[in-house]
């Protein structure tokens, strides 16, 4: 049977545009474009008639740049997080605010520098809020749907300490022992 081009049919054509998230910063972004800029620029986008908005890998990549390293394909990078949107963050804006003011007025965002300043951010959260966080309904429901959080929370808490003793490998170096 032949193929049908799929491409003949189509009536309306869609101008579209790529960009990496760190690309969107804005007002409130922390240094690098955020997650939640995107819902700006989708909204201009709309005004411009784009009607397709593709964007590079946002997956962890942990502290390497390129957003084709990831180390999961479902974990989202932390460097993109909003981290004064979390309900956790809420007393914490002279923390946030001193991040911003070190790194929203580089003309290249130092992303090892950034990630780092917000990941010590989300632990210090983290720990202010533990219990709370933990016992999250939501938060519970949320894991057991997604199968991949727990192995990918325990290579995280693999890779911590061996970072410094294998220059950044030890986690792949100890998986590739078992």
């Amino acid at each position: 049977m032949p193929q049908k081009n799929v491409i003949s049919k189509t009536k309306n054509r869609l101008i579209g545009t790529v960009i990496p998230i760190g690309a969107l910063k804005t007002e409130k972004s922390i240094g690098v474009g955020e997650f939640a800029d995107l819902a700006e620029f989708g909204a201009l986008c709309v005004k411009m008639g784009i009607g397709l908005v593709q964007i590079l890998p946002v997956n962890d990549t942990g502290y390497q740049s390129s957003p084709y390293s990831a180390l999961t394909a479902f974990g989202l990078n932390p460097l993109y997080l909003r981290i004064g949107d979390l309900p956790e963050s809420a007393g914490y804006k002279p923390d946030l605010d001193a991040i911003k003011k070190k790194f929203n007025d580089a003309v290249r965002f130092p992303y090892e520098a950034i990630l780092r300043a917000k990941m010590e951010l989300l632990k210090k959260i983290f720990a202010d809020n533990q219990k709370k966080i933990g016992e999250s309904a939501s938060l519970k429901k949320w894991i057991e749907a997604n199968s991949w959080v727990k192995p990918y929370a325990f290579l995280g808490g693999l890779r911590r300490p061996m970072r410094k003793k294998a220059g950044g490998n030890g986690a792949v170096k100890l998986m590739k022992t078992l």
